[in-house]
């Protein structure tokens, strides 16, 4: 499990304990077309990379993880200069829960749609398996 994380390009400030493992994941590529989204539908939210702190308990047979400060590359716009606002170099991370927050959560349209595509975007950056193993060489 933790080779998986550190053979990861995505994730980076790994730290390692007796029971968890601690990391940032970003530049977490977003596919809404993979799912079926169209492009033009899909709030930017959901259009561009995901940051977010991880943490993954494991115990014997078991793990969990869990996603905090979860961030999407987003554009800033920009009135003076609407070309500024379509290249995605000059997009900054905006926190999910303030920009599409309702003081209670994020709101019913968000969670139907753009964070099943940016679910399954985290979700792919994850491949562990159940290790098998054959004692008897």
């Amino acid at each position: 499990m933790i080779n998986t994380i550190k053979g990861n390009r995505v994730f980076s400030d790994i730290q390692v304990f007796d029971d968890k493992i601690t990391f940032l994941g970003d530049g977490i590529k977003t596919n809404p077309s993979a799912l079926g989204f169209s492009r033009m539908s899909t709030s930017f939210y959901a259009l561009g990379d995901i940051r977010a702190y991880f943490t993954l308990d494991y115990k014997q047979g078991r793990y969990r993880i869990t996603a905090v400060n979860i961030a999407s590359k987003s554009p800033v716009i920009h009135l003076g200069n609407p070309m500024y606002t379509q290249d995605p170099e000059t997009w900054q991370y905006l926190p999910i829960e303030e920009s599409v927050g309702n003081g209670k959560g994020l709101k019913k349209v968000f969670i139907r749609k753009e964070s099943v595509i940016m679910g399954k975007a985290i979700e792919k950056e994850f491949q562990i398996m159940k290790q098998t193993t054959d004692d008897d060489w």
